[in-house]
C-alpha cells in the first residue's frame, strides 16, 4: 500500500506538480513531471528508500505487505538524493540521531 505523509518535502520544481502527481499515481497513470519519490525504508538497515515513480505503478505495490510511505518528491535521481540528504540532515539536527521514521511520526505530528 502506498501512503503520503502530511509533511511531504519537495524540490522547488516538484512542489508545483504535487497534486497532479498524486492523482496520476492513484489512477495508475505514468507521470513525467516528477520521476522520483523518497519513502520510509522497507529494510530497517536503510535510512530512506528512493523509488522511480513509474515503478510504483505496478500492482504489486498496492498489495505489498509493507507500507510505502512517501515523504519526499523530486524531479530527478540526483535531486532525490540531495533531498534525502537534506531530510536526514534535518532529522539529525533536531534529534541528534538518524531515526527518520520516528522523527516524522513523533516530532512532526504536532505541527
Amino acid at each position: 500500500m502506498i501512503t503520503w505523509d502530511e509533511h511531504v518535502r519537495y524540490t522547488p520544481k516538484a512542489k508545483k506538480s504535487f497534486g497532479r502527481v498524486k492523482r496520476r499515481l492513484r489512477k495508475h497513470r505514468l507521470t513525467t513531471a516528477l520521476n522520483y519519490c523518497i519513502a520510509f525504508p522497507t529494510n530497517p538497515e536503510n535510512k530512506l528508500d528512493i523509488y522511480n515513480m513509474s515503478e510504483l505503478l505496478f500492482k504489486r505495490y498496492e498489495e505489498y505487505d509493507d507500507e510505502i510511505h512517501i515523504i519526499g518528491l523530486a524531479e530527478s535521481r540526483d535531486a532525490a538524493i540531495k533531498l534525502a540528504a537534506d531530510i536526514i540532515g534535518e532529522v539529525y539536527e533536531k534529534t541528534d540521531g538518524f531515526d527518520v521514521v520516528r522523527y516524522f511520526k513523533e516530532f512532526l505530528k504536532d505541527d
